[in-house]
């Protein structure tokens, strides 16, 4: 804790110095005279508020990312917003992102419960993390708010909400051309064409593919390898303008996953102890030592993904404000088997998981126009509904668990916000919602040869009023300072696989905002410093009982910390960008028992750190951009990214966490002239840290086995755009 501490300050420092630095006359002729890289984040416009602002402006801790700022940072998915956004932390669990933002995210992987990050693209909320990697394509920007939401936007969260803009159909035609190859035969293609069919309709419509062989060998003979990619995605948009008061866009989506799956990396069962599939009769060996990256499936896992959407989102302009609707269907079918429990070179289970789920959104604006009073009141009415089923044979004795069922959530939310200009220097806002949640569940659980049986339904509904408030000052032109409340909340759920008649809890937070905020000399120095303090109430953790993946509530939990972003550019060309964060997230009351080390009894888990958060993380990097006069520019990026151990579940074990790891991305691009063309070398982790990305740990009923899933290795390669 206390070397953290003394990191943190010292990073300020170094930070705080550069920008003193930056600020001198010295360095406001070259700064002001090179627009290219630093003053995007001055100038970008991001509607976190529902309404065009500039980023700095915005009285709100959030991440926005142009489009030549993910160039840059080579974010090409959400696994990889963790590297530049502070406080946010992405794990690939499976197939599905587990996204936190300072310590409460999306811990639910059965569909009794949410998430508590919620994931928009372009408005819509995407209720289930499979769905969200394919929208990661044509963005013109993403934008990440931290802390409590539901004043703005439909769905609310306890954590934050990341929002991918998608770019939109204009009248100027457009096409642009995009390649890469490298390592593990990876490559990605994609296409982009824009243009008017008619003076007031324009249609925009784009393609990717993207394909590795695998990270991870398969050390079983003759397997092939694992933690591959062989997707693609289809996007189309209409616009139609038939008035200067009335549009309509109409956006269709169609993602398609059809690669072998991930690497379960077999680490041992709790502590060393052997685990079922080790013992008799079965005496299974893991083949390969816990620390490379090669795992054992006795069965080649197999994934089949489709998820199709439609979107209208339709906006008419009275004279006071705007009319906006905004309306949603998306399928989702998901198919999974896999080698299950075990990680060794033996037939011991498997894991065949189908699941078939739809979800519909309803939601209704009425904006104001820009003013001394701005405002924004919404209804938003949200549908999901499915069913899961999955069978898990075990071959000695010949049986299979099989489990199934449905869950249908409806939730009903008004809600409400406002700022208002008392004067050229000062700003109140605030806001207010009331939601409603039902769900329903059903469900059945047996196993095949032995006389046992269970069926289980369950109804239940939360609702609650939520608000935040706060006050902006502009002590400057350049700057500004913010102080904000806020009242958050996720509603309770059922954890289907467990046969539970009762609900979980919802989850409660009271957070406690404070920045400060500035840009000056054009953009060339640059800033944001956040601090926080959030309370929760019965925060919604995980761990698996049995065979399912089961919720109980933590009575409360603290998290408080500072996140820094800033960018400095001494001379014309040269810029460099630090964000970092320092995050104390701790169970104050929680008392729970390790189902995968039963001896311990009933622990008292106060003081263990939340999973999933480092304690300090940060990302240190410089782009140079090298006029090479006619000839074109060269841009030079480099990015280091560390982060402190996190844990992956409550109890804090060693086994099921990560250490403090250090990770170093970089690229170089040739731009022509008319920047029509782009030549990029570019590598990822190029030290190849073998980074653990999520621990599961299985049910105890056979020996609790750790299985890890690997983050990416080095990778590398070259990529070609060219713009039409």
């Amino acid at each position: 804790m206390k070397k953290n501490m003394a990191r943190l300050v010292s990073l300020q420092g170094v930070c705080w110095a550069a920008l003193l630095v930056a600020a001198t006359p010295a360095g406001a002729a070259d700064v002001a005279a090179d627009g290219d890289v630093a003053d995007e984040g001055a100038t970008i416009v991001v509607t976190a508020q529902r309404r065009e602002q500039k980023l700095l402006d915005v009285p709100v801790a959030v991440t926005a990312l142009g489009e030549q700022a993910l160039k840059d940072k080579q974010v090409n998915d959400v696994l990889d917003l963790e590297n530049v956004v502070p406080g946010l932390k992405v794990s690939l669990f499976s197939t599905a992102p587990k996204i936190t933002i300072r310590g409460v995210g999306s811990e639910a992987y059965n569909y009794g419960g949410d998430p508590g990050v919620a994931f928009h693209a372009n408005g819509v909320y995407i209720g289930r993390p499979e769905a969200q990697r394919g929208a990661f394509f044509d963005l013109e920007r993403v934008e990440v708010l931290r802390g409590p939401q539901g004043t703005l936007y439909g769905r609310n969260t306890t954590g934050g909400a990341i929002n991918l803009i998608y770019r939109r159909p204009t009248q100027e035609f457009e096409a642009v051309l995009s390649g890469s190859y490298g390592n593990y035969d990876a490559y990605e293609a994609s296409a982009v064409v824009n243009g008017g069919l008619s003076d007031t309709i324009s249609a925009r419509l784009g393609f990717k593919r993207e394909y590795n062989k695998g990270y991870t060998r398969n050390a079983m003979p003759g397997g092939r390898r694992l933690d591959d990619q062989d997707n693609y995605t289809l996007r189309g948009q209409l616009l139609f303008e038939p008035t200067d008061r009335f549009e309509l866009l109409l956006l269709g989506e169609y993602y398609h996953n059809g690669r072998r799956g991930p690497g379960r990396k077999f680490i041992g069962g709790p502590d060393g102890a052997p685990t079922a599939a080790e013992l008799p009769p079965y005496n299974g060996k893991p083949l390969v030592p816990y620390d490379v990256r090669a795992v054992v499936s006795t069965l080649e896992p197999k994934e089949d993904m489709d998820f199709w959407s439609v979107t209208a989102r339709a906006r008419y302009a009275f004279e006071a404000f705007d009319l906006v609707s905004l309306s949603s269907y998306r399928d989702s079918r998901y198919g999974n088997r896999d080698d299950e429990g075990d990680g060794l070179d033996v037939d011991f289970s498997t894991l065949n998981i189908n699941n078939d789920i739809w979800q519909f959104s309803q939601e209704v604006q009425l904006v104001s126009k820009p003013g001394a009073l701005n405002w924004i009141l919404g209804l938003y009415y949200f549908q999901e509904d499915g069913g899961f089923d999955r069978a898990i044979p075990f071959f000695k004795p010949n049986i299979t668990l099989f489990n199934g069922g449905n869950v249908k959530t409806e939730s009903y939310a008004a809600f409400g916000h406002f700022d208002y200009r008392l004067s050229p220097l000062v700003e109140l806002f605030g806001g207010v919602r009331y939601s409603k949640d039902r769900k329903t569940m059903s469900e059945f659980l047996r196993f095949d040869g032995i006389p046992f049986a269970g069926n289980n339904t369950g109804r239940d509904s939360w609702g609650a009023v939520t608000w935040d408030a706060g006050v902006q000052f502009h002590v400057t032109p350049g700057s500004m300072i913010f102080a904000k409340a806020s009242r958050g909340f996720k509603s309770g759920g059922f954890n289907t696989g467990a046969l539970q008649t009762s609900s979980f809890d919802p989850e409660k937070v009271t957070s406690f905002e404070g920045g400060v905020k500035g840009a000056y000399l054009n953009g060339g120095v640059q800033f944001s410093l956040v601090g926080f303090y959030s309370n929760y109430r019965d925060m919604q953790l995980v761990q698996v009982v049995d065979f399912a993946t089961s919720f109980n509530n933590a009575g409360r939990s603290t998290i408080k910390g500072v996140e820094f972003e800033g960018s400095v550019r001494p001379v014309r060309g040269l810029t460099f960008d630090l964000t970092m964060a320092y995050t104390d997230a701790r169970l104050k009351e929680y008392m729970s028992q390790d189902a995968a080390r039963p001896a311990k009894g009933l622990q008292n888990l106060a003081g263990n750190r939340l999973p999933n958060v480092p304690e300090l993380k940060f990302n240190l990097g410089a782009t140079y951009v090298a006029d090479l006069s006619s000839a074109g520019k060269l841009r030079f990026n480099t990015s280091y990214y560390w982060e402190d151990r996190i844990y992956f579940d409550a109890f804090n074990e060693a086994q099921s966490s990560q250490g403090a790891v250090g990770r170093v991305d970089a690229s170089i691009t040739y731009v022509s002239p008319d920047q029509s063309l782009e030549v990029s070398l570019w590598g990822k982790n190029l030290t190849n840290e073998l980074v653990r990305g999520y621990v599961s740990v299985l049910t105890a009923q056979i020996g609790s086995p750790h299985l890890l899933f690997w983050d990416p290795p080095r990778t590398y390669g070259v990529r070609v755009t060219k713009s039409f």
